[in-house]
């Protein structure tokens, strides 16, 4: 037990140090340049008397603090002080009534390395507890900036110098004050370590007292801040700009007549320091803490910079006083210099790596050797002694003996030997904060799945986000219920029903390797519908989350923000015919709300789904399945700028009925044959504008706000047939084929008919005259398939599994000159080799092509009743229009064409990777993967735009912003006014540039006992390809989509790098523990790198108006990352005949607050961040089976 004990320790306390990366410090640097900078320059002589660290009694007295935060802040009051803030460890007190500052100290850790977070908004609670190195250190200083205005290292000379060394000071940045004077213990040489290495750091003295009544802890040490008031953001303002010194009192007296500072001025290169009071002791000190020149008995004192002087302070002593002015430093004039850490990604991976595989191994090593029959004997032995104390109190609580005091392992979400799938069954998932969505689920729990937004929560319930697995494509994921195919054609990567969580058996997600049966280079969710059991059951179940009384506040901007979750589901099932016939019925409603950021009014969904499922035998080998669902959304609208309304709504009214006939099973020779049917109809619940105005930073490109703008119908047609059959003399060979038809169309009314008034970082740019014909628009797409595969043994070991897949695919618009006809052949093949037969481990390799399917908007190009818009110069006069000619005339209307030699995009595909099951229950395997994406669409200006426009030259400071080592100049396109509108030939065709590459590798494990389900998995990637548009969101950044890359030449700038699915790492961490009577705790833990962006720059001034290019590839910047842990605990007991489940759900629990956006525009406020992670939502609920 002890051991076991340690062993857990071990990994809790070791787990937190995969989260900080390895850093890339920069060297140590003296202050330089021809100018100084003096923090007193500015001063207003208004001086406050402050102290900012001190303790008032919290946490019920374990911080040994003394007295209240109210009486420790009235001492300091009554002793004259303007400013007393209280620094409670993790905690922001603030007084009711008072102009607080506020404040916490941050750590929670053994070597008391901690911090003080001044103008705090919120406490960060993350800390290593027990080790930090300066890696270590830097994370958490990132951490705590983050929502506080200044962070101070707190006493850092504490434990002799082990809490910040002299090293760490030299290396650490992201911080902008030092406690030079903690009570009476000084670190003036750490001060000068951190100078000496060119960080402008100043100086704070405090008390940190405990005690108001401790006379070595009262009035010891203080900040005198020239700030013009007393109020917070003027404090701050004070210290952050060094006006403020620090002064420690030396003996017994506390007399006020003492020594202050005058001024501090600087002429030319003369530095004088001028006092009030008594005659002092001046000490002027340099580089390396170098005592330069020492001034006794004056109130004035003068020193004159030399060459080697990078900065100078200055020490005022006296017999009752020391003052610690801040530094006078050399600088270039224009802003100071602050030393960077980078993130060094390589070695960061190495150690997350490692260390997550130590704690795998050790966590493994949890899993007890003994039998499970030996186990249940000995507590079969034990039971006799417990059992007239454990049987009465079981009685009471539950009311009989409960079978989930013995549980059965949940089932294995892994295939054997077979990379990039999982299958999630129903009973897992019910364990498991899911948020009854099964997108929610898969973005959490699925390692390689990246979502286009958090849906945690709840939020953004009955819109479908497009998921992207492994940097794949989001147009070419692929949704499918059973065999039936229910993606929507016009867009890909969405269904055309939403998929209600609780309706599914089995939520199974196949990737990597494409099979013969599912080509798509993307991922394929397929859903199994739940069948009836063998007596009617009824499960009813509801969950509120009261308003957003239980959603945390946020003092950050949060992208989204859950206000309201109420929800209910039905679902009954059981036998209705003497012949073993089954039928499931199922309904559920949901409203839900949130707002989001920069709207104030909150943005409403309601969904309500029906749902049933036949299942009758019609013979001992011989079945029946039928499934109809019906589904009534109002959703927000995914394009709400070019509505009247300021929160438009979308509603639609979504059918899906499909039909299997199986034979036999997977022993004998099964086949079956199936047909599928679903519709969605989508009406705007508002209407359109006549002039809209976006902002292209925020809304991206104009051409993409006529989505879902006119009335639309989506449908899809499936039908097919799957059959296996073992053949040869000892039935080696296992043959599978199969043939599919698939039917699409794509149905849409005129939208959006007006002017879109395009901003450009708030700058008028252009306006985008659109034109809808009064056409409605017919797409349509057929696709006819026939697969074959065939699985035999290779000597004793090892299988080979060879397979070909044909088809023939069209699409077209009705009226088109040009549709799109082609046939593809797919061929595969998968290799297995047994390693061990005690362990099982295999290995693995397989390589085969898979072939993007057409979302039937490509095929606007060249559909007469697709929009087009004629642009304009934006010069913001009246009738504007009406005066001046169009520059562009753009399509994909009109002007847009389809290549008649237009080929289908592809990939190879390769994967390989080893597979074990060292003990049962256990399940480890790591695998890669490599995609190679050719052929992609674009659409090609192939008029002669090299003619249409001039460059211009913009210099640029690359990628390093400190340094001048990669300075450029940027080629940007600047259109040569026409003497008539300048007709862009759109051509849809295969971009000679556009390609995509992706490589990942990643390390699975899974462990199921009795108890106890864990599945781990990290992944590390490097997704490249040319982005559709300029910008870091989804509809940019992503190879299969057609954007304005090799339309317009600044598009072309720079587009070849990271795509927006590419994270570098992931990590995700699914579990559940099963306890006694009947609780248990489902948890998912997710950490993924930052999305990938690259600086934008803004250059005004062209003729086409202001417009945007980058300055490096995507993925030479990221936004930090996103981390949350959603949790699930739930108690069943026993009432009468029915089974009662009370849960509770909290969504990012810890309530992090993540950058998700930063800004990405040159300039100051250049990565300053935009939009964090959705608060901490909890809802509670209720179910009940009867």
């Amino acid at each position: 037990m002890f051991k076991s004990t340690l062993i857990a320790l071990t990994i809790v306390l070791a787990l937190p140090y995969a989260c900080a990366p390895a850093y890339r410090f920069d060297a140590p640097r003296a202050f330089t340049g021809s100018h100084f900078y003096n923090p007193y320059a500015s001063s207003s002589h208004t001086w406050h008397r402050a102290n900012l660290h001190a303790h008032g009694r919290s946490w019920l007295g374990l911080t040994s603090a003394s007295q209240t935060d109210a009486e420790v802040a009235d001492a300091y009051r009554r002793r004259g002080y303007a400013v007393a803030a209280i620094s409670d460890y993790q905690k922001i007190a603030t007084e009711a009534g008072t102009d607080a500052l506020p404040a916490y100290e941050h750590g929670f850790n053994a070597g008391k390395h901690h911090q003080l977070a001044l103008g705090a908004t919120r406490v960060s609670w993350f800390d290593f507890p027990v080790w930090q190195g300066v890696d270590q250190k830097q994370y958490v200083i990132d951490r705590v900036r983050k929502s506080a205005a200044l962070v101070a290292i707190a006493h850092p000379s504490s434990m002799s110098g082990y809490s910040y060394s002299e090293d760490d000071l030299r290396r650490l940045t992201g911080y902008q004050l030092i406690e030079v004077i903690n009570g009476r213990f000084t670190a003036e040489n750490l001060w000068d370590a951190a100078l000496s290495a060119g960080h402008p750091v100043w100086a704070i003295g405090n008390d940190d007292t405990h005690d108001i009544s401790d006379p070595n802890r009262f009035a010891i040490a203080w900040n005198t801040i020239d700030a013009p008031s007393k109020a917070p953001a003027d404090i701050v303002a004070a210290l952050q700009a060094g006006r403020s010194y620090a002064t420690l009192r030396i003996g017994d007296t506390d007399g006020t007549e003492d020594v202050t500072i005058s001024s501090v001025d600087m002429h030319d290169d003369e530095l004088t320091v001028t006092t009030a009071g008594p005659e002092a002791r001046f000490s002027f000190v340099g580089q390396n803490g170098e005592v330069k020149k020492v001034v006794r008995d004056t109130k004035r004192a003068s020193y004159a910079f030399i060459d080697g002087d990078s900065y100078i302070r200055t020490v005022v002593e006296t017999p009752a006083r020391t003052l610690y002015l801040n530094p006078v430093v050399r600088y270039d004039g224009a802003t100071l210099p602050w030393p960077s850490a980078t993130i060094d990604r390589w070695l960061t991976s190495f150690q997350r790596a490692g260390i997550l595989a130590v704690c795998t191994l050790l966590t493994l090593s949890l899993v007890r050797r003994t039998p499970m029959w030996q186990r249940r004997g000995r507590q079969a032995r034990k039971l006799p002694r417990v059992a007239a104390f454990v049987i009465p109190i079981a009685a009471a609580t539950t009311g009989r003996a409960d079978a989930q005091d013995a549980p059965r392992p949940l089932p294995t979400a892994l295939r054997e030997g077979v990379a990039y799938q999982s299958s999630f069954d129903a009973a897992l998932v019910a364990a498991l904060p899911a948020a009854d969505s099964v997108f929610s689920f898969l973005e959490t729990a699925q390692a390689e799945t990246i979502s286009t937004r958090i849906s945690g929560g709840g939020l953004g319930f009955g819109a479908a986000p497009r998921l992207t697995f492994f940097g794949s494509s989001i147009t070419q994921t692929e949704y499918r219920i059973g065999d039936v195919n229910v993606t929507d054609p016009a867009i890909g990567g969405v269904p055309l029903i939403t998929p209600e969580l609780f309706l599914w058996q089995r939520v199974s997600v196949a990737a990597g390797l494409a099979s013969t049966e599912l080509s798509t280079p993307g991922m394929t969710i397929a859903l199994e519908p739940k069948r009836a059991s063998a007596a009617w059951t009824t499960t009813a179940e509801a969950s509120s989350s009261f308003g957003d009384a239980l959603t945390a506040t946020s003092s950050v901007p949060p992208i989204a923000r859950l206000t309201g979750w109420n929800r209910g589901s039905l679902l009954a099932g059981g036998p209705i015919g003497p012949r073993g016939a089954g039928l499931v019925l199922a309904g559920a409603w949901t409203q839900a709300s949130q707002t989001n950021r920069g709207r104030v009014q909150a943005a409403d969904s309601d969904v309500g789904s029906a749902f049933a499922h036949l299942v009758v035998p019609a013979s001992p080998t011989d079945e029946f399945r039928a499934v109809g669902a019906l589904q009534r959304a109002t959703v927000p609208a995914a394009n709400p700028n070019v509505f009247v309304d300021r929160q438009p709504a979308m509603d639609d009214t979504s059918v899906h009925v499909q039909s299997t006939w199986a034979h036999g099973d997977a022993a004998s020779n099964p086949w079956r044959v199936f047909a599928g049917y679903t519709r969605r109809s989508r009406t705007p619940q508002s209407a359109l504008g006549g002039t809209v105005t976006i902002e292209r930073l925020l809304d991206g490109p104009p051409l993409q706000q006529l989505g879902d703008t006119g009335a639309r119908a989506d449908a899809r047609l499936s039908a097919g047939a799957r059959a296996a059959r073992a053949v040869g003399r000892t039935k080696t060979h296992r043959l599978e084929g199969g043939v599919d038809v698939d039917a699409a169309r794509s149905s849409s009314r005129p939208g959006f008919n007006g002017v879109i008034a395009e901003l450009v970082d708030s700058m008028q740019s252009r306006l985008w005259q659109v034109t809808a014909p009064s056409l409605t628009s017919e797409r349509r797409s057929t696709k006819a398939s026939a697969f074959v595969s065939d699985r035999f043994a290779v000597a004793s070991r090892g299988s080979l599994d060879v397979g070909a897949r044909y088809e023939w695919l069209t699409a077209s618009a009705d009226g088109a000159a040009q549709d799109i006809a082609w046939s593809t052949f797919l061929p595969r093949a998968a290799f297995h080799w047994t390693l061990s037969d005690a362990r099982a481990v295999q290995l693995f390799v397989g390589a085969a092509q898979s072939a993007y399917d057409v979302p039937l908007d490509v095929v606007a190009w060249g559909d007469p009743a697709a929009p087009s818009a004629n642009v304009f110069r934006w010069r913001g006069i009246p009738n504007e229009l009406a005066l001046f000619a169009p520059l562009l005339t753009v399509g994909p209307g009109r002007v847009g064409r389809i290549d008649p030699n237009l080929s289908r995009p592809y990939a190879n595909d390769l994967i390989f990777g080893v597979d074990a099951r060292p003990r049962p229950g256990v399940t480890l395997q790591i695998a890669g993967l490599c995609k190679w994406e050719r052929r992609l669409f674009g659409v090609v200006d192939t008029g002669n735009p090299a003619a249409a426009y001039s460059i211009v030259n913009v210099s640029d400071p690359g990628l390093d912003l400190e340094h001048t080592t990669d300075d450029q100049t940027l080629h940007v396109a600047s259109l040569i006014v026409p003497t008539s509108p300048y007709r862009v030939d759109d051509l849809l065709t295969n971009a000679s540039d556009r390609s995509a590459r992706r490589l990942g590798a990643e390390l699975t494990a899974e462990v199921i006992n009795d108890r106890l389900y864990l599945l781990f998995g990290a992944t590390a990637l490097a997704a490249e390809g040319v982005a559709a548009s300029r910008g870091f969101e989804s509809r940019e950044n992503d190879q299969g989509i057609v954007g304005d890359f090799g339309l317009d030449p600044n598009a072309a700038i720079y587009a070849r790098g990271r795509l927006f699915g590419d994270r570098a790492f992931t990590g995700k961490v699914t579990t559940v523990y099963r306890f006694p009577s009947n609780v248990s705790v489902g948890a998912i833990a997710r950490y993924q790198d930052g999305q990938p962006f690259a600086r934008l720059v803004v250059v005004p001034g062209l003729n086409q108006g202001p417009d945007i290019v980058r300055a490096y590839a995507n993925g030479g910047s990221r936004f930090t990352f996103t981390a949350t842990l959603d949790v699930r605990v739930q108690k069943e007991f026993a009432a009468a005949a029915r089974r009662v489940a009370l849960f509770a759900d909290a969504y990012n629990l810890l309530n992090l607050a993540e950058e998700v956006e930063e800004r990405a525009v040159t300039g100051p406020a250049f990565r300053t961040p935009t939009a964090f992670q959705p608060p901490r939502s909890v809802r509670v609920g209720a179910r009940v089976v009867f």
